[in-house]
Parts: structure tokens; C-alpha cells; sequence
């Protein structure tokens, strides 16, 4: 929990989770979260999402047809926390009923991450990659 929501202040998102975007031009986009996703930072996660799916569909539709559409991919070693909110805000632009047009993996989860999702049943629904696409491995 973020030492400012047990002082009784609101976190500010922007200090809580960090997201940096991979190089426009490389074949898929990584997202890459650092610190704090919860309740107060989901928007943040959902904003940055959104432009990022955008993005790849613009390409996709630029690409020759009938090309594969590369992922958009939360590469989430840095992800220190993750409670409930955050883990529905990872999950469901993952499905297949989500109505993201771009397939949506997640790549290195922290333990405390990977037991999350498993605990939950939901390994089985997402993409998971040990490594983002362009890190080594």
C-alpha cells in the first residue's frame, strides 16, 4: 500500500507508476510499468493502453492485409505492487472478447505477480512471456 494512502493523502499517480513506451518504430510495442498499479493508477495504465492499441491498429491497417498485427506488450518487472484493480486492468484487454483490435501479452511479471494470476485461475486467459520482445534473456 502506498505510504501516502496510510498517511490518509491521496497517492499522486503520476509518482506511482511510471510507464515508458518502447521505440515507436519497433515491430511491437512494449509498455513498460514500473512501481504501483492500483486503484488510484489504473487510468493511467488504461490511458496508456489505448493510445498504444490505437497506435498498432493504425500500423495494422497501414501493413499489407493479411499480415499478423504485432502485440502490444506490459513488460512488468518493475512492477513493485499489484492489487485487484490492477490485475482486472491487466486482464482484460488480454481476452478474446476484449474489444481491443491488437492482441495484448504481458512479458516478465514479478513473483508476486505470477502467483497472483495463478492463484486467481487466470493463466490460462493471458499471454505471458518470461522476456519482452528486444530484452535479453
Amino acid at each position: 500500500m502506498p505510504s501516502d494512502a496510510a498517511a490518509g493523502h491521496e497517492p499522486d499517480p503520476a509518482q506511482a507508476l511510471r510507464i515508458t513506451f518502447s521505440d515507436s518504430l519497433a515491430p511491437v510495442r512494449v509498455l513498460r510499468l514500473e512501481g504501483e498499479l492500483d486503484f488510484h493508477t489504473v487510468p493511467r495504465l488504461q490511458r496508456a493502453l489505448t493510445t498504444a492499441i490505437t497506435n498498432a491498429t493504425a500500423r495494422a491497417a497501414r501493413a499489407a492485409e493479411g499480415a499478423d498485427v504485432p502485440p502490444v506488450v506490459l513488460e512488468l518487472s518493475g512492477l513493485a505492487f499489484c492489487d485487484s484493480t490492477g490485475l482486472y486492468a491487466l486482464l482484460t484487454p488480454c481476452l478474446p472478447t476484449s474489444p481491443a483490435s491488437v492482441p495484448v501479452h504481458l512479458a516478465a511479471p514479478p513473483a508476486h505477480l505470477r502467483d497472483l494470476i495463478e492463484v486467481s485461475g487466470l493463466k490460462s486467459l493471458l499471454t505471458i512471456h518470461d522476456t519482452a520482445p528486444g530484452t535479453a534473456t
